[in-house]
């Protein structure tokens, strides 16, 4: 049993040892080549009891170049101006190993990294096309992509590295379904080709699902594909693509509120149909709202998880807890369906809202049916509960709080 009434019976350590100063840096940029210069500046702080700033003027500070190795450089003695800052510069090193290095100050141990890599400006790009049609599981899927050189030369003759990888995600389950596992990322295809006289390049691999997904709860495979090219000096460009397909080549959704109120005139609901990709797939399909058979009475919160194991029957359990619910009977996805209230045809072709209509509906629990079908017939479906209330109702007994369910 988690109790929120915990009592906190120290204060700040920080707020305990009076004030302290710091040390906050600027560097001129984030990466620097071997032998170029690092113009910093720096400003000291210094913090009260309240931890409330305030600049430090006229105070020496002394500022420590250290290596990748963690090995002391440079050193520097300042001292800030009238608004509490400095600024200097080092020389970065040309004979040592590369990599993150830093600054520190003495004054509140402040510090700050930046890198020395020995780096130059690249003179190409990679871009990978998207597909050029719609692809099923276990097609061969073409890849296309270009390297061009930002001069608008065509880099030909470079070496093309490619990956693919394939993992799994399922796209909707109800909270109250276990997650199946989705195993990670496995790499399905490699290889390596040159790019042709033209800069371009092109390849392709098999779209095959993992057959150990469960294919009932319609899975989405995600296709990734890397390529790194290299041209003849060794300069490498990277660019990568991902894709989606599955059993069912669509996803649906309705927007739809958890409490409808009857005595509004209307409610619209607000329909998505879209490829696995997200882009906009035109479906047809219908809207099935059923009256869902509640319980009869309010149920609390429970204090401690629900057992896995009833050992009283539910005759029993009723009469000595009437108001924390037996076996998941609170649960809305665990009601019957007792009366068809609706059906209803949509088309998002023509129109992504359609118009719900509850004023002469009973106040109770309902669920909502979608199902469509994606281009290859295979079918879809969707579950969605909700409340119709009444606003306006005055038969609330007065000492019973009132809550949506």
């Amino acid at each position: 049993l988690y109790l929120n009434d915990n009592y906190r019976n120290y204060g700040s350590s920080r707020n305990q040892r009076g004030s302290y100063q710091t040390t906050q840096f600027f560097l001129d940029r984030a990466i620097y080549r071997p032998g170029q210069t690092i113009f910093f500046k720096g400003l000291i702080l210094e913090n009260d009891e309240a931890s409330i700033p305030s600049i430090v003027p006229n105070k020496k500070v002394t500022l420590t170049l250290f290596d990748a190795n963690n090995q002391e450089l440079d050193q520097l003695e300042l001292t800030t101006n009238e608004y509490g800052t400095f600024n200097g510069r080092f020389k970065t090193p040309a004979s040592v190993l590369l990599g993150r290095m830093r600054i520190r100050s003495d004054v509140g141990s402040g510090s700050t990294s930046f890198r020395v890599e020995e780096y130059k400006r690249p003179k190409f790009e990679v871009s990978l096309q998207d597909l050029e049609k719609s692809y099923s599981l276990g097609e061969e899927v073409l890849i296309k992509g270009t390297a061009e050189g930002f001069a608008g030369n065509a880099i030909d003759g470079a070496l093309v590295n490619y990956r693919v990888y394939r993992s799994v995600r399922y796209p909707w389950l109800p909270w109250w379904v276990r997650m199946p596992s989705t195993g990670g990322n496995t790499e399905i295809g490699k290889g390596t080709i040159q790019t042709n006289e033209n800069g371009a390049f092109e390849f392709t691999f098999e779209a095959l699902p993992d057959l150990n997904a469960d294919r009932d709860q319609k899975p989405v495979f995600r296709f990734s594909v890397e390529v790194d090219v290299v041209d003849i000096t060794g300069e490498t460009h990277s660019d990568s693509r991902t894709f989606n397909l599955g059993y069912v080549g669509l996803e649906a959704e309705v927007k739809i509120a958890e409490e409808l109120d009857k005595t509004q005139d209307v409610h619209r609901l607000e329909l998505s149909t879209t490829s696995l990709d997200g882009s906009f797939l035109p479906a047809s399909g219908q809207l099935t709202v059923y009256q869902l058979d509640a319980p009869d009475r309010f149920f609390i919160n429970r204090y401690w998880n629900e057992p896995d194991i009833y050992l009283m029957d539910k005759e029993t359990y009723r009469k000595d807890f009437p108001y924390i619910a037996y076996d998941g009977e609170d649960k809305s996805y665990n009601w019957n369906k007792i009366e068809k209230q609706l059906e209803l045809p949509f088309n998002t072709a023509e129109s992504k809202e359609v118009e719900l209509d509850v004023s002469k509906w009973p106040v109770g629990h309902y669920a909502l049916d979608l199902t469509t079908k994606d281009e290859a017939g295979n079918e879809l479906s969707r579950t969605y509960t909700f409340v119709v209330y009444d606003s306006k109702a005055q038969n609330i007994p007065a000492n019973i709080e009132w809550w949506s369910t």
